[in-house]
């Protein structure tokens, strides 16, 4: 499957209901590019002030279900920054956005959830908020 503005359209609708991100009126859809990523282990980043969604090579030539689950990841950052959504840190965000990843990846692929979920101790590092020292 190609990613097309209709599918990230649907994947952002399918976010906003399932994340709870209901907001009056139409939604930036933001912008989606395929670049090399700075580590290996990340997939998917969001940038805010370009509202674009940066997604790793592999996912251009073939998206598949498991990269469509990295940008429904991204969409949740998008809808944080435009929403306004309040956090307590950032990874109040990251928690928000693997669980909603996870969410899609059962109703939709649940063969691929091994490819993108986190160990518990790493999924517990990324998403428990740190105090600053």
């Amino acid at each position: 499957m190609a990613l097309t503005d209709a599918l990230i359209a649907s994947l952002l609708g399918w976010t906003i209901v399932n994340g709870g991100f209901g907001q009056p009126g139409p939604v930036p859809i933001p912008t989606v590019v395929f670049a090399e990523m700075p580590r290996p282990e990340i997939a998917g980043l969001y940038d805010r002030e370009t509202m674009t969604v940066r997604l790793e090579l592999e996912c251009q030539d073939r998206f598949t279900s498991r990269c469509r689950s990295i940008l429904v990841h991204e969409l949740v950052h998008h809808l944080y920054a435009i929403t306004g959504r309040p956090r307590r840190c950032h990874q109040d965000e990251e928690k928000t956005a693997y669980l909603i990843q996870y969410k899609w990846l059962l109703e939709n692929f649940p063969a691929g959830l091994g490819e993108v979920a986190l160990d518990p101790i790493s999924f517990m590092l990324a998403t428990e908020c740190v105090e600053n020292y």
